[in-house]
């Protein structure tokens, strides 16, 4: 150690000073010296900041080790440059290593959209690539929630958008999955991804890409606004809105228009066909059931204002059909199974919405406590029995709610995880597997009825019970709730009532339903189901091995 060193005053000064000393550090002396220790003098220059933290330490008689310095000169320095909003060195780069503390902070705040603090780290010198455990950068968070201006940044500080995962999926493949097409589109994302197809590597995220499989489906686009439910002018206002969009029902078939495929092989899907309030005037004046669902806030023409647009379901049922084609010729109605499969993401939340609400008012027209006729109260979220002396009308006894009836999906695996049970219901397609299912019961936990349902349709017992996402599921009010099983053995026992067939598939024989080259011909259920997700979360987390297929438990 010379002169020079000291007079430098770099970190490699003190780690030197207290590896020759090899004491171990008074804990409780350090913490009596925090506050001391955030105030030190030297502004934004951390080496006469670290110099005098040199002197402090010293006469306190206070050593560190290597590590203990380390770990603490990496929070102070975070510390100093949170308190003084200065760079963390004169040059404009981390003097020391880049921690995992700066890293996981850019990753959280671009995740969160604070811009602010990701320009902040990016100018203190953190890396724009850095990624997590699972390989997931600031750029794939960005992406992943739609944040633009930040993406514009990382791209802007060399971050490079073909980085993948351990999972094998780059920023735009994120982007597309979560539906953010602009955003794939900004990161070169021309086609659609299907995580089924993603190459499969030697090793497999498990946090990361039990997030990234989730349903996308589940996240409702609209707010409920409750608050306005009975501000019967604000309504008023927003159903004569020029902006406000209405979906058409007809005995609980949906009004939509077929619309081709953007690509040659593309099959036609659905899309939904709104109304305006000039379209409809004539007939909202009639007094039909209509139901608010809902405000979508809206960004036009990529100004900074959002405007809100309201969304209102009708029943139609009673509009002139030749009068309704005049004015909306793309359209026709049908029914909402399979149409709710092929529309967008956006289109998919509200018309969930819309046909349980819609299907829960005509069977509720009765009150099922006395008999008398109900009407619609709340902007359609209510139902009031008009027999002022029925109990419906106060107490816990109160039937005047839309309801959901709540049903798991259960992915079955074996012991070793190597295996997933699939099973064939009698009115499916009959190449068709899918997850076992059954509605919850009164009385029951997700837990008490995943247990039931494997033991009834299979004879296994259930070692665990993991929950993993849910869906909504309009037909007519059911909310899926998709769920991961474990059992401790594979000797399944098939009850004829419930399925026509079970069995246990390997992670290649998925491999092959989902390429179509199954031998037999199976199949995987459609990509929006909650099965198809829940199978696309085993194959992308297993990882098969060759002698482990062999055996199931």
């Amino acid at each position: 150690m010379n002169e020079n060193d000291d007079k430098n005053g770099t970190a490699v000064t003190a780690v030197s000073m207290y590896r020759r000393k090899q004491q171990t550090p008074n804990t409780q002396a350090l913490l009596s010296l925090q506050p001391a220790v955030v105030h030190l003098h030297g502004g934004s220059n951390v080496d006469t900041k670290y110099r005098c933290l040199q002197s402090l330490l010293k006469k306190e008689r206070i050593y560190l080790t290597d590590d203990e310095w380390q770990r603490y000169g990496s929070y102070l320095q975070w510390m100093w440059h949170c308190r003084n909003g200065h760079s963390l060195s004169k040059k404009g780069t981390l003097q020391r290593k880049e921690t995992d503390t700066f890293a996981e902070r850019l990753l959280e705040r671009s995740a969160a959209g604070d811009i602010h603090e990701v320009a902040r780290l990016l100018q203190n010198g953190v890396t724009a690539d850095v990624q997590n455990e699972h390989g997931w950068t600031a750029l794939m968070f960005a992406a992943k929630n739609g944040h633009s201006r930040i993406i514009d940044m990382l791209l802007e500080k060399g971050c490079r958008s073909e980085l993948q995962t351990k999972g094998g999926q780059t920023a735009a493949d994120i982007a597309k999955l979560w539906d953010q097409s602009r955003i794939a589109g900004l990161l070169g994302a021309n086609s659609a991804v299907s995580p089924l197809r993603v190459k499969h590597t030697a090793s497999f995220a498990t946090s990361d890409s039990q997030e990234s499989f989730k349903n996308i489906s589940k996240r409702n686009v609209l707010q409920r606004t409750p608050d306005k439910r009975k501000d019967v002018l604000w309504l008023d206002t927003m159903l004569k809105n020029d902006f406000t969009k209405f979906i058409l029902f007809s005995d609980l078939k949906v009004f939509v228009s077929a619309k081709n495929g953007t690509k040659k092989n593309d099959t036609p899907h659905h899309q939904l066909v709104t109304a305006s309030y000039k379209d409809i005037d004539f007939y909202l004046e009639t007094k039909p059931l209509t139901v608010f669902l809902g405000v979508e806030p809206v960004v036009e023409n990529a100004e900074p204002f959002s405007k809100e647009r309201a969304w209102f379901a009708v029943d139609a049922s009673n509009i002139d059909a030749e009068k309704l084609q005049t004015i909306l010729p793309r359209g026709h109605f049908t029914s909402p199974f399979p149409a709710f499969l092929q529309l967008n993401t956006l289109e998919k939340s509200v018309c969930s919405s819309a046909c349980s609400l819609m299907a829960w008012h005509r069977q509720h027209q009765f009150c099922p406590s006395c008999g008398s006729i109900t009407e619609p109260e709340d902007a359609g979220t209510k139902r009031t029995c008009k027999n002022i002396e029925c109990i419906s009308r106060s107490g816990v006894v109160n039937t005047n709610y839309p309801r959901v009836d709540p049903s798991v999906i259960l992915l079955v695996l074996s012991s070793s995880r190597t295996h997933c049970l699939l099973g064939q219901k009698k009115n499916f397609p009959s190449e068709m597997w899918f997850c076992l299912s059954g509605y919850v019961e009164p009385g029951e936990s997700i837990e008490d009825a995943c247990q039931r349902e494997v033991s009834e349709q299979v004879n296994l017992e259930v070692a665990s019970t993991t929950y993993h996402c849910s869906l909504p599921w309009p037909y007519p009010t059911v909310l899926l709730i998709g769920c991961v099983v474990q059992v401790a053995s594979q000797n399944i026992k098939v009850n004829k009532e419930d399925l026509k067939d079970a069995q246990w598939f390997s992670w290649t024989d998925m491999t092959l339903m989902s390429s179509g080259q199954h031998p037999s011909n199976y199949k995987l259920p459609p990509d929006q189901t909650l099965s198809c997700r829940l199978i696309e979360w085993w194959m992308h987390n297993h990882q098969p091995m060759r002698d482990s297929e062999r055996n199931i438990c």
